[in-house]
């Protein structure tokens, strides 16, 4: 995202996210539907059809489906990632931009999330109580950027074929 900003915060849609990962949840029970049928006509076939261009079919076909069934799986870790991932982003924006709106009545709050005093509130007291309101600014500007970058590390993994429930390495 580059440099910590609260205009470019601002300017993100996280709910974007959640409406694509809704949309990828959809297409994923689409496909989950489809496979099922895929198993059913398989079963059928097996009643009537024996010997061996029969068994390669069948080998055939369950090799397709669980391709099918793994791609199924990575596309609805990819979903849900997506959903959870962008309520929180969504949260953590309003959160940050409430913050600073309610701040920015009586104090500057600069791009960086630095607070700073204005007349007529000035002097050391004023000065301590900007200073922590810039920790507080700063530390929501970091919780955003952080699980921004917690998100994309997830959803790589999960591209990956490392989808939960599912990963042969167990990750602290």
């Amino acid at each position: 995202m580059g440099p910590v900003s609260i205009l470019k915060i601002r300017g993100t849609n996280p709910l974007t996210l959640v409406d694509g990962g809704r949309d990828l949840k959809r297409k994923a029970e689409a496909l989950d539907e489809l496979i099922g049928k895929q198993v059913h006509a398989i079963q059928e076939l097996e009643q009537d059809w024996k010997g061996k261009a029969a068994n390669a079919a069948r080998g055939q076909t369950y090799r397709n489906i669980e391709r099918q069934h793994r791609f199924h799986e990575i596309t609805d870790a990819m979903a849900t990632a997506m959903i959870a991932g962008g309520q929180i982003l969504a949260t953590l924006r309003d959160v940050l931009l409430n913050w600073v709106s309610t701040v920015s009545q009586m104090f500057n709050v600069a791009d960086d999330g630095v607070v700073t005093t204005r007349p007529p509130r000035t002097g050391g007291a004023w000065e301590n109580i900007a200073a922590t309101f810039t920790k507080c600014t700063q530390n929501m500007i970091k919780a955003f950027m952080d699980q921004d970058q917690n998100l994309a590390r997830s959803l790589n993994t999960i591209a990956d074929g490392n989808t939960p429930g599912n990963n042969p390495q167990h990750v602290p």
